[in-house]
């Protein structure tokens, strides 16, 4: 039998100052050649563990003395820092979850991979360097083209790809794959997991793979183990877990299912409150010396939202999806009439823009990225309030049901289900008309996703909210929208009630849109 990359032992671990543990008595392997997934929900222990294998918590955790990570004959707990660096990317590498996170912004990706190889590879001549990157960007299907570029000027699936290939780079035995495919649309996850599936097969790499994308585990996985509050609720063979799961909460994570879209309540010939006509946005592009071209990234489209009801926009990554939410917010130029609430937001400046603001708000995609890390969670709530009564912070929380003491709390100390619940009582402070949701589920796992799903119906139920809804996840949009607007590349190719376009889709790139749902 082949012996294994990776072997952990009696893994635990606490914070400093706490009693329970966050990791307690975790064991596992990892072949070659194999995928072992850890899942579990939102605060469970999987980054902890995951980060844990090459040591990067040292002196944030505490680990018991009988605690064992054994990475190719090297117990990692107690190796001296020139071994872990030595380690780290030549016989472990990590894809992390955001690329736009990982990567050096100031840096073009040429130079961020010869940095990765020079560490570990340090007399390579530069032809030997070029030859290298190449051959890795050869490998993850990336044109050479974009080894010149920023990570800015790439899609999100292509940022993606620059991480696996920065993993790759050394060769290693062992790929920690933390959340790989989260920020991705539902046809780029699966190009990009039949990548990763043919470069684990082609270099017989050992795969962690860290995740809540429950369709990832089921396509990629050999053994799965599944963590709650730290410890092994569960693990086995995935086919078995999956037939047959046998504890409770396995089976809540695994047949975790959205409540279904609720009927909107009705407008009896009320005026739209949002209303677009002939919205488009271009970019100047690369011209001649003295003049630059102009580059439409969303081509003029018209659209209106009825009060209570919710828009979801879908296509895949580099559609526009995003584009329109920032025109929508005046947060990128535009042409067209943007009417929100009888304004027309376009002729809008100073003072008369910034007060018309109160009534759209935005809840952001990363909510740890949104919230300012050194204020309190009740600084950052009424962090946009102007005018004379206080938004009562208690009252907010409790409407985003939380607790009234996490007021004294920071968002470190939250978890991420947690923190989407502050960012939307940030947003309902100024008590909003309308809000953009901006791929609102993206980074929860399925149970806490769907928490937070029930929580944007009621509050839509409750409040008569407008929601502008921008996600690749269609499971979350069949469940929150009324109409769809179908994007791809700058351009509507379906629009009508969520009914009418799931159901009985005209245009063939709907069809495929709704072919990658992951069931």
């Amino acid at each position: 039998m082949t012996a294994p990359v990776l072997t952990i032992k009696n893994l635990t671990a606490r914070f400093p100052g706490t009693v329970k543990p966050c990791l307690d008595a975790v064991s596992l392997t990892v072949a070659p050649g194999e995928t072992m997934a850890i899942v579990g929900e939102s605060g469970s222990g999987k980054t902890v563990l995951g980060l844990s294998v090459l040591n990067l918590l040292a002196g944030q955790l505490d680990y018991s003395p009988e605690s064992q990570i054994i990475l190719q004959d090297t117990p990692i707990l107690s190796a001296a820092p020139n071994t872990l660096q030595s380690l780290r990317g030549r016989i472990a590498s990590c894809i992390f979850q955001e690329p736009m996170t990982a990567l050096n912004p100031l840096q073009r990706l040429g130079k961020q991979l010869s940095e990765g190889l020079t560490l570990h590879q340090p007399g390579l001549s530069r032809s030997e360097l070029d030859r290298k990157i190449h051959a890795v960007f050869q490998d993850v299907e990336l044109p050479p083209a974009l080894i010149n570029r920023y990570p800015h000027q790439l899609s999100g699936g292509q940022r993606q790809r620059v991480l696996i290939a920065l993993a790759l780079l050394n060769d290693p035995l062992l790929l920690i794959a933390d959340e790989p495919t989260t920020a991705l649309d539902a046809h780029l996850r699966h190009q990009l997991l039949a990548l990763l599936k043919k470069i684990q097969a082609q270099r017989n790499l050992a795969v962690l793979l860290i995740t809540h994308d429950l369709h990832l585990v089921r396509q990629w996985a050999h053994r799965v183990m599944v963590l709650q509050h730290g410890r092994v609720v569960e693990s086995g063979e995935k086919a078995a877990l999956l037939a047959h799961p046998q504890e409770a909460y396995t089976r809540q994570l695994f047949n975790q299912q959205y409540p279904p879209n609720p009927t909107p309540k009705a407008a009896n010939g009320a005026a739209p409150i949002v209303s677009l006509r002939g919205v488009g946005v271009s970019v100047k592009g690369q011209g001649s010396f003295w003049k630059s071209s102009q580059h439409t990234i969303l081509a003029p489209l018209s659209v209106d939202v009825l009060p209570g009801q919710t828009l979801g926009v879908i296509g895949e990554s580099g559609s526009g999806k995003t584009t329109l939410a920032r025109a929508l917010l005046r947060l990128m130029p535009s042409v067209g009439e943007i009417i929100i609430a009888g304004k027309n937001w376009q002729t809008l400046q100073g003072k008369a823009l910034r007060a018309a603001r109160s009534a759209m708000q935005i809840v952001f995609q990363d909510p740890f990225g949104s919230l300012n890390p050194r204020l309190l969670i009740e600084q950052i709530i009424v962090e946009g309030w102007r005018g004379t009564a206080k938004p009562d912070c208690s009252a907010l929380l409790a409407q985003v049901g939380l607790p009234a003491d996490f007021a004294r709390r920071y968002p470190h100390e939250l978890s991420g289900g947690q923190r989407q619940r502050v960012a939307l009582a940030r947003a309902l402070a100024v008590k909003p008309q309308v809000l953009v949701l901006d791929e609102p589920t993206s980074a929860l796992d399925a149970n806490v996703a769907a928490e937070v799903v029930v929580l944007l119906q009621k509050l839509q139920a409750e409040q008569g909210l407008t929601y502008i809804l921008v996600s690749h996840d269609l499971n979350v949009i069949r469940a929150l929208s009324h109409q769809v607007l179908v994007l791809k590349g700058g351009q509507v190719v379906e629009g009508g009630s969520i009914t009418e376009v799931f159901g009985k889709p005209k245009d063939d790139y709907t069809k495929i849109l709704l072919g990658s749902v992951d069931n």
